[in-house]
């Protein structure tokens, strides 16, 4: 085998330190790299960002996680909805309540995600 980095296949790591901060892109790790003033960050399959591009793909990631998070409760509320109409058998009564409650639960964190969602820009 031939020793080619590739996005699919690095053989080493990005020059710079690792950061706290995964990748917007792939979830990577990513890392600092300085070149004098010149900032740049890097990830492991080489996605590269400059300050002001990182903190809008993260933006934009963010905004993507918020989306996902409020379809997977609406689709919570669906779902609990449509069990708690189905005929129930005997003695699944708390069943119901438990269901009831996560509905509303389901209810409150979309309000409070959309809120948040609306502040991101």
């Amino acid at each position: 085998m031939e020793d080619e980095a590739s996005a699919d296949h690095p053989t080493t790591e990005p020059p710079g330190d690792q950061i706290p901060l995964a990748c917007p892109d792939c979830n990577g790790p990513l890392y600092e790299a300085r070149d004098g003033q010149l900032v740049q960050f890097e990830c492991f399959v080489g996605h590269r960002f400059s300050p002001e591009s990182l903190s809008e793909q993260h933006t934009e990631a963010l905004e993507r996680a918020l989306w996902t998070a409020i379809r997977k409760l609406k689709e919570r509320v669906v779902l609990h909805r449509n069990l708690m109409e189905r005929k129930r058998n005997k003695g699944e009564e708390e069943l119901f309540k438990r269901l009831e409650e996560s509905v509303t639960r389901a209810k409150n964190d979309l309000k409070l995600l959309r809120e948040v969602s609306d502040r991101i820009y």
